[in-house]
């Protein structure tokens, strides 16, 4: 997905018409007032934004007018920043229960989200080029609306669930009708476009013929392969080697290499759809700060592994609704801290729904205790995800954890402290909760 960001004026020439469009399709968010002493003016940009489809084709140009937020100082011209948006988690997990459940889906867009929140009165000067408006302009400020991210209505014979991220929403329920009626009202409210599901947060998502969910990046990672060169690079089948990232004296990478950006491309890739990256990834951007040669080798062998992998994806089915855990870890596997790595998947319809790979807080003094913690971790997500599915679905069967250690297992079974379990932090003990 391609972002532009920079400052628009309505009167210079742009390589799209489109752009141009966007703008005024803008030009109604804001009320000209006679300037106040005493108040502080922020100034305010345009960003334009090209939306793409699951394909990477153009889908629509967009324009949003923001206000300088950066400018307005803390504890003085804002208080509270916090605006919640839903996790890629709660996401899939909508998707898995999609699939269990053969609910149709539907996705929407609200035009100017932000503009229908509650906000104290800010003075913004008006963009270059325009003479008047109505309304307020909102994005970019500290102050944001904060507002639950999925709501549920479930009734004896159907069920309807939306979850919203911003201004982009998924509509997943049972009853065709259902589903019409709540978009009708959305309309009557706000200006919103709806259509079929196929795009998501940068995932495609489509419905295959067996009625199973697939989502995936396939367009956003030959995007990322092209855009760091790497495209033709010798394929490899496995993301990562187990080997030391920081080694003493070894040569820092030139400034000139993008080896932050090419990893927060893979952020992104990993946290949508690909667990399969997960591990790979947390190591590289443990030297963020300071990446070094055999770093930016170890992250172009992630690249090398997404040519040959770049149709990978989720896919969520009805053959296995229950929720299933697993957890590992690698004991001192980082030779510099000796910190353990804890890696969680937790999984639903067939499909991940939740994962993560990190190193533990504590540095564990046997594999059983990093197992155990690791399990405890897992054990904490399961809970969520129960919570969650809870409140939206019938869970029929008690969720699994698979644990590979024994030790790990029988700690867990058996909570008595000893002298070679007594050090075990409290919160690690969650898996004991059953």
């Amino acid at each position: 997905m391609l972002n532009y960001l920079f400052d628009y004026v309505l009167t210079a020439q742009t390589s799209s018409p489109s752009f141009h469009e966007a703008v005024q399709s803008e030009n109604s968010v804001w009320k000209l007032v006679d300037f106040l002493s005493g108040k502080k003016v922020l100034d305010s940009r345009w960003v334009l934004r090209i939306k793409t489809k699951a394909d990477g084709s153009v889908a629509r140009y967009k324009a949003r007018l923001v206000a300088k937020g950066y400018m307005q100082r803390p504890g003085i011209d804002y208080d509270e920043t916090f605006s919640p948006v839903a996790h890629f988690d709660t996401v899939h997990a909508l998707l898995s229960i999609a699939a269990v459940e053969r609910l149709k889906l539907q996705q929407f867009d609200v035009k100017t989200a932000f503009l229908y929140g509650a906000l104290k009165e800010v003075y913004v000067k008006q963009p270059e080029g325009f003479e008047n408006g109505t309304n307020q302009v909102k994005q970019g400020l500290k102050q944001n609306t904060e507002d639950p991210c999925l709501f549920v209505r479930l009734k004896e014979r159907s069920k309807l669930l939306v979850v919203i991220y911003v201004d982009d929403g998924i509509v997943a329920g049972s009853d065709t009708d259902e589903m019409e009626q709540f978009l009708a009202v959305m309309k009557k409210e706000f200006q919103i476009k709806h259509r079929p599901l196929d795009t998501f947060l940068g995932m495609g998502i489509k419905e295959l013929s067996d009625r199973s969910i697939f989502a995936g990046q396939q367009a956003y990672t030959r995007h990322i392969l092209k855009r760091f060169r790497l495209d033709k690079a010798n394929a490899v089948s496995t993301p990562a080697e187990i080997s030391v990232l920081v080694e003493e004296n070894e040569e820092h990478l030139s400034s000139d290499i993008p080896y932050r950006k090419a990893v927060g491309a893979l952020m992104l890739l990993m946290t949508a759809t690909r667990p399969d990256i997960a591990y790979a990834v947390s190591t590289v951007s443990q030297v963020m700060d300071k990446p070094v040669i055999k770093a930016w080798q170890a992250v172009k062998r992630i690249f090398r592994y997404l040519c040959v992998t770049a149709d990978y994806g989720l896919l969520y089915h009805a053959k296995e609704g229950f929720l299933k855990g697993y957890s590992d870890a690698d004991y001192a596997g980082d030779v510099t801290t000796r910190r353990s790595r804890t890696g969680v998947v937790c999984m639903c319809a067939g499909g991940a729904v939740l994962w993560h790979s990190q190193k533990q807080r504590s540095v564990a003094l046997s594999t059983t205790e990093a197992e155990y913690v690791a399990a405890s971790e897992a054990a904490k997500d399961m809970m969520w995800l129960m919570t969650l599915f809870a409140e939206v679905t019938k869970v029929k069967q008690k969720p699994i954890l698979f644990v590979d250690n024994m030790g790990a297992v029988k700690l867990s079974k058996n909570p008595e402290f000893h002298k070679r379990s007594k050090h075990i932090d409290v919160t690690s003990r969650t898996v004991q909760i059953r």
